[in-house]
């Protein structure tokens, strides 16, 4: 049987079961190496989608905003004209009252210059036969 030397056993690199385990050991630990560091460019690439998608979440966030605003405006040009056909349509309704006066006046006149047109011509033909008064 071969004795072993202090510091090789010390170290544990020399065990009962020889290289064999330790190759093992060294190859489970690469492997676990290799998956953290599969699993942390996983969480890299996750990490840069989930940015991605708030800048594309903001961005329509941005978008939404734009177009409310564009709706709000929209809304107030509309009052403002549905505002000024009704100021409109009322200057319309006060003309169009001031005209029938306006034509009732000149009935009223029209009327007023017959009746007197008639008073002188009977004026005149008073004027012309006054043996007809006698």
């Amino acid at each position: 049987m071969t004795v072993m030397s202090r510091p090789l056993r010390e170290e544990g690199r020399v065990t009962s079961g020889g290289h064999g385990r330790v190759k093992s050991q060294e190859s489970r630990v690469k492997s676990q190496e290799s998956r953290i560091k599969s699993q942390e460019s996983r969480v890299k690439s996750q990490e840069s989608r989930v940015k991605s998608q708030e800048s594309r979440v903001k961005s329509q966030e941005s978008r939404v905003k734009s177009q409310e605003s564009r709706v709000k405006s929209q809304e107030s040009r509309v009052k403002n004209q549905e505002s000024r056909v009704k100021s409109q349509e009322s200057r319309v309704k006060s003309q169009e009252s001031r005209v029938k006066n306006q034509e009732s006046r000149v009935k009223s006149q029209e009327s007023r210059v017959k009746s007197q047109e008639s008073r002188v011509n009977s004026q005149e033909s008073r004027v012309k036969s006054p043996s007809l008064t006698l």
